[in-house]
């Protein structure tokens, strides 16, 4: 047994061995009845690149108008708008915490955000 699927899991060759990989190679077996769409694969992978083009545009234009990436090359530019994730925070979330190491530079599509830090003296200091 490889893993066992609910309801709301996807499933397919092309979801686990991707595109021109070898195909064929599991048995879906139902457990309980089950009802299920289905979706061909090529239908499955024409949608999901549409989707990923669209999104690539999108993040592109936010990214070719902010000044600190003006420097960059075209498909520099397409490497990071492909590897950005979309995060939504709710007013009064900490997005960063004092204290903490950040492993993410965050762009601010839409919202305001107050920065809160200390000087040198650990005081605090506000905005």
């Amino acid at each position: 047994l490889m893993y066992d699927l609910i309801r709301g899991n996807l499933y397919g060759d092309y979801l686990v061995t991707g595109v021109g990989q070898v195909r064929g190679k599991h048995n879906l077996v139902a457990v309980t009845d089950v009802e299920c769409f289905v979706l061909v694969n090529e239908v499955f992978a024409g949608v999901m690149a549409r989707q990923a083009f669209l999104k690539r545009n999108l993040y592109m234009s936010w990214l070719d108008k902010l000044p600190l990436l003006r420097g960059l090359s075209g498909m520099q530019l397409l490497q990071l708008s492909d590897a950005l994730e979309e995060r939504l925070f709710k007013k009064n979330d900490k997005i960063i915490e004092f204290g903490t190491i950040n492993d993410y530079m965050h762009i601010i599509v839409e919202g305001e955000v107050d920065v809160w830090g200390r000087d040198e003296r650990d005081s605090v200091l506000i905005p």
